[in-house]
């Protein structure tokens, strides 16, 4: 083979490769973004309705109409985060009351990281519980439940948070359980009976 045939065939192969490199690289790009955040019309008093399609905290997640994806964080809930205590059961119960059912979102305004700021109205349906009404609040019930607490910002409703907190602040459930105590022994509550009769 003649030294210039080689030399198309080499370049030919090396545009092909260099083809192949760019559309191979377009796809992972693509793979590894992220769906765009649904624009807001207007921040203040816009509704939708969709499904919670991942939970990444008790009280943020990943949601979705059909036709567009939306990042929320629920209004004046903080929830416990990723590597603090109760982190894992306050998402377990996102995920077990509002996850796969078709809820309604309020949305308020979007936080610094552009997660919109709503509130989340879940039907009755299946979910476990006293519930008055055919719905509730996901941010109340999972304060009530104690896996999450009021963050002290200010709106109209904030009174319902207050007092599911207060709620389970009095009965001691989720973040507000006591540690567990050990056990006294046989022998410890013989000395301690001992001790208090003499």
């Amino acid at each position: 083979m003649n030294p210039p045939r080689r030399r198309l065939r080499f370049q030919f192969a090396c545009s092909l490769l260099a083809a192949f490199a760019t559309i191979l690289g377009q796809g992972c790009e693509q793979s590894k973004r992220r769906a765009i955040p649904a624009p807001l019309k207007d921040p203040v008093n816009q509704s939708c309705t969709g499904r919670i399609t991942k939970v990444w905290g008790g009280d943020n997640f990943e949601f979705s109409t059909g036709k567009e994806t939306h990042y929320m964080l629920l209004l004046g809930v903080d929830s416990p985060d990723p590597g603090q205590p109760f982190y894992m059961q306050s998402r377990k119960e996102t995920e077990k009351i509002a996850r796969k059912k078709v809820v309604t979102a309020h949305t308020f305004a979007r936080d610094e990281v552009m997660r919109e700021i709503v509130e989340l109205i879940v039907p009755v349906g299946k979910t476990k519980g006293d519930f008055d009404g055919d719905e509730f609040n996901l941010g109340v019930e999972l304060i009530k439940r104690g896996w999450a607490r009021y963050n002290g910002t200010p709106f109209d409703g904030a009174e319902e948070l207050v007092a599911a907190e207060a709620s389970a602040k009095e009965q001691k459930i989720g973040i507000w359980a006591e540690p567990n105590k050990p056990k006294a022994t046989p022998k410890k509550q013989e000395k301690k009976k001992t001790k208090d009769a003499n």
